[in-house]
């Protein structure tokens, strides 16, 4: 149980650290401080690292569903004793 609470946890960590990038990115650009053209670059390598995070959450979830599953079956198996 403790390794998908790790994993949840670390997913979320990474996420906001993208999230305070991504406000600072549009700070940047807002001020003038950057072009568009570094604004894209920038912003496309943090809107790949979100579809990562995304991937990632999926994977937990499909893991933890499986896991749902497998808690349930042993319930009914004792049950049944």
């Amino acid at each position: 149980m403790i390794s998908w609470k790790h994993s949840f946890d670390k997913i979320n960590e990474e996420y906001e650290i993208i999230r305070k990038k991504k406000e600072a990115l549009d700070n940047l650009l807002n001020s003038g401080r950057i072009s568009q053209s570094t604004y894209d670059v920038f912003n496309k390598e943090l809107e790949d690292a979100v579809a990562e995070i995304e991937r990632q959450q999926t994977v937990l979830i499909e893991r933890m569903n499986s896991k749902v599953k497998e808690l349930e079956q042993q319930i009914k198996t004792l049950e049944m004793l």
